[in-house]
């Protein structure tokens, strides 16, 4: 069982170059993620969805075998993460969805609550072939899980997802491999203790641990990152020196004694580890991403697909969504060679965004409309993703 939390790689941290720069500016996605709703069972304390402005929707099947179709253009595309703002398990057609992308041979990833996986849907998303399957639970407690997520509660979850792997398991089926995602703040890090005998019970592959980003006010103290956040991609110097650490017995003394050169988390145990995917750059472009919004819109990451408010670090900032374009005026092909589009990506892996986090912001960093080296609407010199403080499946 691997625990993954969120964190940077140690080494060079140099900057890159346009002549270094992976392919993804160029070639065809890797990842793809369709948002099938945004309407949710739930009414969890740290969602967006509490402070957005937004008008909610499901994507219609006319607007889904359109994204699938265009899809098609692509030989790149590896992964569909079926999954965006609201809960995928309550959209009436999901077990469709799964099954057309996983005609096209593509992997199929999906984050639910499981509170609505009853017998039946779990059936039918096993038939549907989904390989992989992330449970969000913030808690191992009952009461306090049910205060953070609230409507859930964490004798359905497990009574779900053990009925999943009953019907599994009788079927001698491996997929969908299950995972847990953790959101960790203040309120429940007490609760990381306990996340493996649960991991156990659910029979979970894995476990993701990822910061929380508040969204109202009052969770802005919830964070554990005001100082590490301004610290990840920081240049090696007299002031902040590199620490280069050799494989090594991760025992209790030990730790504890590494601990103490670094406010950065190294592990918190033999399964645990910085997440082997991040090196400082947006997780989103650089592996090659394209995110359908419910109603068709394209963007180029999760976090641009809606327009929010939130706190960066104490300091609220609205993120204004960014959409190249509409699956039912132009293909996928057409938003991802848009010239506009290209550049974006090669801003983003080029880091070419003033680093507003570091700098401690100023005005311009009450909205990602405009940075002080220039740029334009979408700035990403507040993404805590780029910076591994969050951290997506």
């Amino acid at each position: 069982m691997a625990l993954i939390i969120g964190g940077n790689k140690l080494g060079d941290q140099d900057k890159r170059t346009s002549a270094t720069l992976p392919n993804q500016i160029t070639s065809g996605p890797r990842k793809i993620y369709i948002e099938p709703t945004t309407d949710c069972n739930l009414s969890c304390r740290t969602c967006m969805r509490n402070t957005w402005e937004e008008p909610g929707g499901t994507m219609t099947m006319e607007t889904f075998y359109k994204v699938l179709d265009g899809l098609k253009a692509f030989d790149s595309i590896e992964t569909v993460a079926i999954w965006g703002i609201g809960e995928p398990l309550t959209h009436p057609n999901i077990t469709e969805i799964i099954a057309a992308v996983k005609a096209l041979g593509l992997k199929t990833e999906l984050i639910t609550n499981a509170m609505v996986m009853k017998e039946d849907l779990a059936q039918k998303i096993i038939d549907a072939g989904l390989d992989k399957m992330i449970v969000s639970v913030d808690s191992a407690s009952p009461n306090q899980l049910s205060e953070i997520r609230k409507g859930a509660t964490l004798k359905g979850i497990l009574k779900n997802v053990k009925k999943l792997n009953q019907l599994k398991a009788l079927q001698k089926k491996h997929n969908p491999e299950l995972g847990i995602e953790f959101t960790v703040m203040k309120s429940n890090v007490g609760e990381l203790k306990n996340l493996r005998p649960l991991a156990l019970a659910m029979e979970a592959h894995y476990i993701i641990v990822t910061n929380v980003l508040p969204y109202a006010e009052e969770h802005k103290d919830e964070i554990l990152y005001s100082m590490s956040a301004t610290n990840l991609r920081g240049p090696r110097s007299k002031y902040n020196p590199e620490i280069l650490l050799p494989k090594i017995d991760l025992h209790k003394d030990i730790m504890s004694d590494l601990g103490k050169i670094s406010f950065e988390a190294l592990s918190l145990g033999p399964n645990a580890a910085i997440n082997p995917n991040y090196n400082g750059v947006c997780p989103f472009v650089e592996r090659g991403s394209l995110a359908f919004a419910w109603n068709g819109d394209v963007s180029p990451c999760v976090p641009l697909m809606h327009t929010y408010s939130c706190y960066i670090l104490g300091r609220e900032k609205t993120f204004k969504k960014k959409s190249f374009g509409n699956i039912h005026q132009e293909t996928p092909k057409e938003i991802w060679e848009k010239a506009i589009h290209k550049k974006f990506r090669e801003n983003v892996l080029e880091e070419g965004f003033s680093p507003c986090i570091e700098c401690g912001g100023c005005d311009m960093t009450e909205s990602n409309e405009e940075d002080c080296f220039g740029n334009v609407h979408p700035t990403c010199g507040d993404c805590l993703w780029a910076k591994g403080v969050i951290q997506c499946p």
